[in-house]
């Protein structure tokens, strides 16, 4: 199996032990990593669907890289093993930034501001890194559905960003229009 087959399914992996532990950590601590959707239900489902079927699309390539024949170049195919390393590593890093404040939507409790570690630099780091990882899926495994899912997933998920933001000037007010002068959306 070449090394970048196994690092695409090692790094899903951790990715998904990462959600499978904060999921467990939430329920032991009695918190709820459901929110309310900030678009409408639909979208915001179809959003995520996309993104997870992208996702499953480069595993089985990854496992099985018969399943559908693409010519790939040996320097070139580190690229997209990369993009996704950063992704996975960036939301990692957000989701302990977070804590018990990361949910999928927005909070339905009190909740908190956090502007520390990557919320310095980005105001949206997860999402910048939900984005390098289906940029990363989408060059490791590049086809008409895949380039089409990621569009569609991250035009979605900028527009949830663009709601949660409408949500946080109206929690945070001055704070948030502090925390939003000095630091980008994305990058």
């Amino acid at each position: 199996m070449e090394l970048q087959r196994i690092f695409v399914i090692v790094l899903f992996g951790v990715f998904l032990i990462t959600l499978i532990v904060i999921g467990i950590r939430n329920k032991k601590n009695s918190f709820s990593s459901k929110g309310k959707s900030p678009i409408n239900k639909k979208l915001f489902v179809i959003a995520k669907l996309s993104m997870f079927i992208i996702w499953i699309i480069t595993i089985i390539q990854a496992l099985y890289p018969g399943f559908i024949r693409i010519k790939s170049y040996f320097v070139l195919s580190w690229i997209p093993v990369v993009i996704i390393f950063l992704g996975v590593l960036i939301i990692i890093i957000s989701y302990i930034y977070l804590g018990t404040y990361s949910k999928f939507g927005l909070p339905t409790e009190k909740t908190e501001l956090i502007t520390s570690g990557l919320y310095s630099i980005s105001r949206n780091p997860m999402y910048m890194g939900l984005f390098f990882i289906t940029v990363g899926s989408v060059i490791y495994f590049p086809n008409w559905l895949t380039i089409i899912l990621a569009i569609e997933t991250i035009f979605i998920h900028h527009r949830v960003v663009l709601a949660e933001e409408v949500f946080l000037a109206n929690t945070f007010n001055k704070k948030w229009d502090d925390y939003k002068k000095n630091t980008n959306r994305y990058i």
